[in-house]
């Protein structure tokens, strides 16, 4: 029986290369994103980025959320990503890899959410694009297919439903990754914009 159960539980884990692609998209986004923060919070340019593009797009009133760089969360949550990925792998107990697909679920939504958000800003609001931004928002696209292609949800009778996220339980985590992405646009619509140079002088840098 322990056999058949852990041959059950390792078929619904992701692969090996599919767990790495994650991981590699994880770091990427919060790479760009870590260095985009500490570029807004320097209030200097992105390398590369001469007049327009990345700088026009980092000085928008869209580059901040409460005074706080939009970039930081993207840090946070590419951060969490790829953390929670490393307990997906078919070796570790079925609690936590049910733990961390419980955290995925919201994280990739939130992430597909950013991506469609501020894509549209800078096509449509900005009319600059960032090549950083892109390349964040790219990988957080990915990232968040392959998480809920990967994501093992439904209801097992054998020994993986250890693992496995009901649909229902699926349905409100990724309702709440959403939700949470609408307070983030609630914010940047309703809260007076704020430069990057008055962030940098509010917070004495």
């Amino acid at each position: 029986m322990s056999s058949i159960a852990s041959v059950s539980i390792r078929d619904h884990a992701p692969s090996r290369p599919l767990r790495m692609v994650m991981m590699l998209l994880a770091v990427t986004a919060a790479a760009l994103s870590g260095y985009l923060t500490w570029v807004t919070l320097e209030g200097s340019t992105a390398a590369g980025c001469g007049e327009g593009g990345c700088r026009d797009v980092l000085a928008s009133r869209w580059s901040s959320w409460l005074g706080i760089p939009v970039s930081l969360g993207g840090l946070v949550v590419y951060g969490s990503i790829l953390t929670a990925l490393l307990f997906t792998h078919a070796d570790e107990p079925p609690r936590k890899q049910r733990a961390a697909w419980r955290i995925l679920l919201p994280l990739a939504m939130m992430a597909l959410a950013a991506a469609v958000w501020f894509l549209a800003i800078q096509f449509v609001a900005i009319g600059e694009l960032c090549v950083y931004c892109l390349t964040i928002h790219g990988s957080g696209i990915l990232l968040a297919g392959m998480i809920l292609f990967s994501a093992p949800l439904g209801v097992r009778a054998d020994a993986a439903s250890r693992v496995h996220i009901p649909t229902g339980t699926a349905a409100l985590l990724a309702g709440g990754g959403l939700a949470a992405f609408a307070v983030v646009i609630a914010g940047q619509l309703l809260m007076p914009p704020q430069s990057t140079a008055q962030l940098v002088e509010t917070r004495g840098f």
